[in-house]
């Protein structure tokens, strides 16, 4: 067995006392002391990578850590077996390596009345001498060493507990010595202290040391210790022997009679949390009627572990009933004049035994004194409370429990009460198809679904859904088996919001606007002027708000029936809560990417993914409102929309935007017709599209906006070089573009010239591209702006290479790819990987463009970017076509053409059948080429249809290899026809 030694330098320790501490780089020491402090040694590489290099670019982090395992392996010495790693982890065998902090952790489990628990603490504190990990700095490192604090506190409290156990205050003090110092405001520690002084007969050393704790608490907490010293010194003064708790007649705690549904990962993890001794005080959090009562009796049922006792508090008036109800679940029944809470520490002593407080919310938050105090009381006592509000406390461990899975408990539950109702005569109850709009309607709380059943005796499903959306009241009952709290939802529900201050309940209707929750930042933007971090604390705590930690910024949401509530009781008129919701959109709209070039990372793409309900809400509200600020937030969101190919979602947007804004100002009709001419240019209407682009250059020339009226200009001439429209304005539009340009700023040019080139690429007769690329480069120059200057040339490499200039593109991208690795937007990478592995097809090095390709393809698979899939896939099947490998071909034929259809991206279907051509062709299915080709003919008629140069070129080279004659199609096939075409062949 090896250990990871974490305190001092690091190295690796063996059984015999062989040490290996001689790393090549630290960075393998820091990777072998992450997978030893790691939950089971088994880290994914991408994590690990991360970690390591918190700041580098994903790609060339990977080459590095294969270099660090190597180097670790080296260190590691014999001990390099327990090291494995396959494509997605690395992976250290805990069974052979052991971190020194896991010596911590299994002597402070084991069991307190255990003999070698005093030899099994001290051997864990000598090997744990020292400073965790000195030097480090990373922010990991200061997490772990908060951890390893704490153990080392922990385990010097207990060993300390045994000392005095053994009337050994000496030893005891000793010991404390060693950490009083770092945890000046520990309280455990100085009643420790107290208690050993006490031993050794100084009772002034003790008040001593409360005194000492008293000034630190006023200076860092400004608060007083949560004992009094007679307490702690009584801990060693004789007293009266407990009662045996063998003959306390515990009451059995009250059995269920309905069934147990969807909560069996919170039974698991209540049961993992009270297994932990440390967890002295676990408290199951939620709203009212979300099961927490049920849940602890099912754990009851299940508990195998020490005696426990429930407690049900919902009818008591005064915290000192909490006492009463603990003894009489004890069967015990002193006299008036003993002290309650001494008769049941002297009862329990300090024996293991659990106590459950069920709902203790309407005693807080005096009740959060009596908990600490039984605890403080009772050293082997665990506390379970269920509550809507957190109680606050040091060591508590919170249980939050949200509503049930619609598709899994919540319909399991719905089903099972309604058939229980049944009449005898009744027809066949619902199915379940039926119940699940309405069990996601009800949000999937208990007591929601256990008053909705018996409605759906006379109502369907849907009717009953339609019903409550006008009157949540019909779900109420006068049913003995449920408490009066839980008579009526609507009640329970305007109970539970009563509890708040009016600032939260404020932010809490304005947060219910907003459907698909709120980020923090947004939140501060909803409650301007409040405090906001106070608001959420309040809320979180009583489990009104649901918080989310796993995306890269935290996500909050309101629970279903809470946020119904909140809209239509909330303390401000709807339309203001609707206005502040939207303003909020509004203003968090304008800090996305500040310029068309700048980098939209993936976590942005999916953040605006979860928010695309709430811009909807904003917008729809605006557009009544204030057509303007919806007009500022359809712009802010067209590069999102556009990358998520929700183009016509779009155009219907400022199709309604243009019959509310036709007197608004110049500028704003202005955005508005450039907003339409792009929605209409990616739908293929171009016609319509320079009807769009020509009134947008007209108002922003009109507005006195020379820059982007020429952008709009450069999109006219980039349309009509398409082929759709006619060229005769070519000339005239050129000459208005650089007259304009001439008063313009650089980003502006940067547009125009990048258009223009794009242009010219379909109209080689009027001129070079390479002028206006270059010119687009120099002003993304002058306007300081990297991302441009990494578009711009990535894009001039593009098209450089469809001309057939491959090594100019070689010469540009070998300049480019450092600043497009230090930029790190991943589009611009995707495109990078994408422009070299096209130029690495031309240099004949087919394998080097696959893993480009592919490279790109895991990019845009992050997005979710549908076209751009598809161009990977079949960017890759031509590689592949190069590498001779043609039965994997017709794979990623396949998934291109289902991605271009599932995109409605007709051009891209007519790219990929010419290489379907070409795999039957060179598999000798030359006759069925032609044929395909000849669709392909007939398919280019199609209104949606474009081959660019580069692929009409690779058109006519395919069709050369094939030969033969082409037959002609009369008919225009559909796109559909076009996808079934690919099935037949491919999917065969």
């Amino acid at each position: 067995m090896w250990r990871i030694r974490t305190f001092g330098s690091v190295a690796l320790v063996g059984d015999q006392g062989s040490s290996m501490d001689r790393f090549d780089t630290q960075r393998a020491a820091k990777l072998l002391v992450l997978l030893g402090l790691s939950r089971n040694g088994r880290m994914d590489r991408a994590s690990v990578a991360d970690l390591l290099w918190p700041d580098d670019f994903p790609e060339a982090t990977r080459l590095r850590l294969r270099q660090e395992l190597s180097r670790l392996r080296k260190g590691m010495g014999p001990a390099a077996e327990a090291l494995a790693s396959d494509v997605q982890f690395v992976t250290l065998d805990q069974s052979l390596v052991v971190c020194d902090l896991e010596l911590l952790r299994r002597a402070l489990s084991i069991d307190p009345s255990a003999p070698r628990r005093k030899a099994t603490l001290q051997e864990a504190l000598r090997e744990t001498k020292g400073e965790f990990l000195p030097g480090w700095h990373e922010d990991w490192v200061f997490g772990e060493r908060q951890v390893a604090d704490k153990l080392k506190l922990q385990a010097t409290m207990a060993l300390s507990e045994i000392h005095l156990e053994e009337k050994d205050g000496k030893a005891a003090l000793d010991l404390l010595d060693e950490v009083r110092l770092q945890h000046p405001c520990e309280e455990g520690l100085t009643m420790l202290a107290m208690r050993a002084h006490t031993l050794l007969g100084s009772l002034t050393s003790a008040l001593a040391e409360f005194q000492r704790l008293k000034r630190a608490l006023q200076d860092s907490e400004n608060r007083e210790p949560g004992f009094t010293p007679q307490q702690a010194m009584e801990e060693e003064a004789p007293r009266p022997a407990p009662q045996n708790l063998g003959q306390v007649e515990w009451r059995r705690p009250p059995i269920p009679v309905d069934g147990f549904f969807g909560r069996t990962e919170e039974l698991a993890e209540l049961t993992r949390l009270v297994a932990d001794a440390k967890n002295r005080l676990v408290t199951v959090l939620a709203p009212g009627g979300m099961g927490k009562t049920r849940l602890v009796l099912e754990w009851l049922q299940r508990n195998e572990g020490p005696r426990s006792l429930f407690v049900p508090l919902a009818e008591c008036q005064a915290v000192g009933e909490i006492w009463v109800g603990i003894l009489d679940s004890m069967g015990l029944k002193p006299s008036d004049q003993v002290d309650r809470l001494e008769f049941i520490a002297r009862s329990i002593a300090d024996q293991p035994a659990i106590v459950v407080l069920d709902n203790l919310e309407h005693l807080q938050p005096e009740a959060n004194d009596a908990v600490r105090e039984i605890l403080q009381r009772c050293p082997g006592l665990q506390v379970i409370v269920t509550t809507r509000l957190a109680l606050n406390l040091q060591g508590e461990v919170r249980l939050p429990l949200p509503p049930m899975p619609s598709e899994q408990g919540g319909i399991e539950m719905l089903e099972s009460l309604v058939n229980s109702q049944r009449s005898l005569g009744q027809k066949s109850a619902p199915s379940r198809e039926d119940l699940l709009p309405l069990v996601q309607f009800l949000g999937g709380v208990p007591l929601a679904l256990k008053l909705a059943a018996p409605r759906l005796r006379f109502l369907s499903s849907e009717s009953l859904q339609k019903e409550l959306r006008e009157n949540l009241g019909l779900l109420a009952t006068d049913s003995a088996d449920l408490p009066d709290r839980h008579r009526s939802l609507d009640q329970l529900l305007s109970d539970t919001l009563a509890e708040l201050s009016e600032p939260e309940r404020v932010f809490l209707q304005r947060l219910s606007v907003l459907r698909s929750g709120c980020t923090l930042s947004q939140a501060q933007m909803l409650c301007p002027g409040g405090d906001v971090l106070t608001i959420l604390e309040s809320l979180s705590d009583r489990s009104l708000i649901v918080v989310d930690d796993q995306a890269d910024e935290l996500h909050l949401t309101v629970l279903e029936l809470i946020r119904a509530k909140a809209l239509s009781s909330g303390p401000e008129p709807g339309e203001a809560a609707q206005k502040a919701a939207a303003s909020t959109m509004v203003e968090w709209s304008e800090s996305l990417s500040p310029s068309l070039f700048s980098p939209l990372s993936v976590a942005a793409i999916h953040g605006l993914d979860r928010q695309h309900d709430n811009c909807t809400i904003a917008f729809n509200f605006l557009i009544q409102y204030d057509p303007a600020d919806a007009l500022r937030l359809a712009r802010r969101l067209l590069r999102y929309d556009g990358l998520r190919g929700r183009y016509r979602d779009v155009l219907h947007r400022y199709e309604a935007l243009g019959e509310t804004l036709q007197s608004a100002p110049v500028d704003v009709r202005a955005d508005l017709a450039h907003g339409l001419g792009s929605c209409l240019a990616r739908l293929g209407r171009t016609a319509e599209a320079i009807e769009a682009f020509s009134e947008s250059s007209r108002l922003y020339l009109e507005a006195g906006n020379e820059g982007a009226g020429a952008a709009m200009a450069s999109w006219i001439v980039y349309l009509e070089a398409r082929g759709v429209a006619p060229k005769t304005t070519y000339e005239h539009a050129v000459d208005a573009i650089q007259r304009a340009a001439s008063f313009d700023n650089p980003h502006h040019s940067t547009v125009v010239c990048m258009m223009m080139a794009s242009a010219l690429e379909f109209m080689p007769e009027k001129g070079d591209v390479g002028p206006w690329y270059e010119l687009a480069y120099r002003y993304s120059v002058a306007a300081g702006d990297p991302a441009a200057m990494a578009h711009s040339g990535l894009v001039h490499c593009f098209h450089l290479r469809n001309a057939g200039r491959f090594e100019e593109a070689r010469t540009i991208l070998e300049e480019l790819e450092p600043l497009v690795l230090q930029i790190n937007g991943p589009s611009q990478v995707a495109f990078l990987h994408e422009v070299i592995g096209r130029n690495l097809l031309v240099f004949g090095d087919p394998v080097a463009a696959e893993a480009r390709f592919r490279e790109s393809l895991r990019v845009w698979t992050a997005f979710g970017i549908g076209y751009q899939m598809a161009d990977q896939n079949l960017n890759i099947a031509r590689a592949l076509f190069d590498q001779g490998r043609l039965d994997a071909v017709g794979e990623y034929l396949l998934k291109s053409a289902r991605l271009w259809h599932r995109d409605q991206n007709w051009s891209g279907l007519g790219q990929t059948i010419t290489s379907v051509a070409r795999l039957l062709h060179e598999t000798g299915e030359s006759e069925k080429a032609r044929e395909v080709l000849g669709f392909l003919e007939a398919f280019k008629r199609h209104p949606d249809v474009i081959l660019v140069s580069g692929e009409e070129s690779y058109r006519l080279e395919v069709s050369e290899r094939v030969g033969g004659a082409i037959p002609e199609r009369a008919e225009v096939p559909s796109p559909d026809q076009a996808l079934a075409l690919f099935e037949e062949i491919l999917g065969r």
